[in-house]
């Protein structure tokens, strides 16, 4: 009860926390199939979990908007160090205007509602090479962990996986959208994916820390989901808290790699990447279940890139910003 009411793990070795997370999300919210049915009935809402409602009855709770307003972690315009410390010496750059990140890697149960919605059949969404790629996929590209028998990785408090630049880009729009007609997002504002820029002034903050809570203490398996943690999967969101980076974003290290709007190559780039031939090569952050914990850092950039349809590259996911 703790877990759903503070959207966030109590005081507890962090195997326990992840068993119980997954134990919430099974019971709460039942297999992931459930949820691709706008009709579903959802649990009060979760903290962690305002835009898994978005379209449902439960949208109309009326703590909705307060947990919603939670979600997103501001992080002002300026200068920050940047960079890799392992390949050469950290740099100031400067971040030109403020955004709000989201507080949580975007969910399974998120990403149903883009899918109950039809957003797989509806081309507004996507980019016009993000469509191209959609009408040469079959309906085991949608969650093709889950029809492979990767169970493993549907928790609906999982993070989304197995999701091309493509699908994530698509989510986006489709999310923007929702915010205009319903009037939480404003009209001059969109929500994409963050620059590589803007994900690691997220996770660094405006100390040049190798770590987004610093560099007092190294990672460990209290603090990110790594392979030390010894989980061999991904932990429900909210799972890390001592973990968290200095603007309140849970999971900037381990657990998932993240997808950018950046090419491979062009990391101060402030313009985000509209769209992108299968074959491009996108920046990619934050490390996942499967990495050595010691190697984890704020950046590793140089280590880290995916291909725009997700090809050769195995589970994906993302934050998404409002700029």
């Amino acid at each position: 009860s703790r877990l759903l009411a503070r959207g966030q793990a109590p005081a507890a070795p962090a195997t326990l926390r992840v068993r119980a997370g997954l134990i919430a999300g099974l019971l709460s919210y039942g297999p992931i199939e459930q949820l691709w049915d706008m009709q579903a009935v959802l649990p009060m809402p979760d903290a962690r979990l305002p835009l898994a409602l978005l379209g449902r009855a439960q949208q109309q709770h009326p703590h909705w908007r307060q947990l919603l307003e939670h979600y997103w972690c501001p992080v002002s315009a300026g200068r920050f160090w940047f960079g890799d410390e392992d390949e050469e010496d950290l740099q100031q750059v400067s971040l030109p205007h403020d955004f709000t990140i989201a507080r949580y890697p975007t969910t399974n149960a998120d990403f149903a509602c883009f899918v109950a919605a039809g957003g797989y059949e509806q081309e507004q969404w996507w980019t016009p090479q993000g469509w191209q790629w959609r009408q040469k996929q079959g309906l085991d590209r949608l969650y093709p962990g889950l029809i492979a028998g990767e169970r493993r990785f549907d928790n609906p408090l999982q993070p989304a996986v197995w999701v091309s630049w493509y699908e994530a880009v698509a989510y986006c729009r489709w999310l923007t959208h929702q915010g205009h007609t319903q009037s939480w997002l404003a009209a001059n504002y969109a929500i994409r994916l963050p620059t590589a820029l803007e994900w690691e002034r997220a996770a660094r903050g405006t100390a040049p820390g190798r770590y987004p809570w610093g560099d007092t203490l190294p990672p460990d398996s209290e603090r990110v989901n790594g392979k030390e943690t010894g989980l061999g999967c991904t932990s429900p969101v909210g799972c890390f808290p001592q973990g968290v980076a200095a603007c309140g974003a849970h999971e900037m290290l381990g657990n998932v790699w993240e997808w950018t709007v950046t090419l491979n190559g062009h990391d101060q780039e402030p313009k985000p990447m509209e769209d992108g031939d299968p074959s491009d090569w996108i920046r990619l952050k934050g490390y996942d279940w499967s990495g050595y914990i010691l190697q984890m850092s704020s950046d590793l950039r140089g280590k880290n890139f995916g291909w725009v349809d997700g090809g050769g590259f195995r589970p994906g996911c993302f934050l998404v910003v409002i700029s």
